[in-house]
C-alpha cells in the first residue's frame, strides 16, 4: 500500500528465545511485527473515514442552510407586499414598489460581491476560515430573522429588511463553493445542481 509506513519494534532476544521455545518453531517472528502494520492501516484508513465524515457533514449542513435561505427568501417575496400594506400601513402602492424594489435589487447584489471579496481575502472556499463566513452571515441573518418584524415603522423596517437580504446574500456564494469544494472533481456538476 502506498502512503503507509511501517513500523517495526526492537523485539528483545529473549523474547524472541522463550517464543521460539514456546511455539516449538524456527521462524524469524515478524508476525509479531504484524499488529503494528495492521496498526498503522488501521489509523490511515480512519483518518481517511473521518476526513470524507467531515467533508460529508460540512456538505449536508451548506445544504439545509441553502434551503431554509430559499425558503425565507420565497416566503419573504410572496409576502412583503402584503405586510407593508397591513402591517407597516403603507398605503401607497408606488412607495411600496419603488421601496421594495430599491432593497431587493441593491441588498443581493452588494452581498453577493463583498461574500465573494472576503472569502477571496481569507485563501478562498478550501479553507477552514471560509466555513465561519457563512456561520457569522447567519447568525445575523437569524437576529434580524427575529427583530424586523417586531418593528411597525416603515422606516425602520426598510433598512433591516435590506441587512438581512444583504447577510443571506454574504452566505450564498460562500456556501455554494464551500459545497462544491467538499465533494470530489468527478462528482462537482452534480453537486452545484439544484438538488436541495
Amino acid at each position: 500500500m502506498k502512503g503507509i509506513e511501517i513500523k517495526y519494534i526492537d523485539i528483545p532476544k529473549d523474547y524472541v528465545q522463550r517464543m521460539k521455545k514456546k511455539y516449538n518453531t524456527k521462524t524469524n517472528f515478524t508476525l509479531l511485527q504484524t499488529p503494528i502494520i495492521y496498526e498503522t492501516i488501521n489509523a490511515e484508513i480512519n483518518k481517511a473515514v473521518m476526513n470524507k465524515r467531515k467533508k460529508l457533514f460540512k456538505k449536508i449542513l451548506m445544504n439545509i442552510t441553502l434551503a431554509s435561505l430559499f425558503i425565507i427568501v420565497s416566503a419573504i417575496q410572496f409576502w412583503i407586499n402584503d405586510y407593508m400594506e397591513n402591517g407597516l400601513f403603507m398605503e401607497d402602492e408606488k412607495k411600496r414598489l419603488y421601496a421594495f424594489a430599491i432593497v431587493i435589487i441593491t441588498s443581493p447584489m452588494v452581498g453577493i460581491i463583498l461574500g465573494g471579496i472576503i472569502s477571496e481575502k481569507i485563501g478562498g472556499y478550501d479553507t477552514e476560515k471560509a466555513i465561519y463566513i457563512p456561520l457569522i452571515a447567519s447568525f445575523f441573518d437569524c437576529v434580524l430573522a427575529n427583530v424586523t418584524p417586531l418593528t411597525n415603522k416603515w422606516f425602520i423596517f426598510l433598512p433591516l429588511f435590506w441587512l438581512f437580504l444583504f447577510f443571506g446574500s454574504i452566505l450564498l456564494p460562500v456556501a455554494h463553493g464551500i459545497i462544491l469544494v467538499s465533494v470530489d472533481k468527478e462528482y462537482t456538476g452534480s453537486a452545484s445542481s439544484a438538488r436541495i
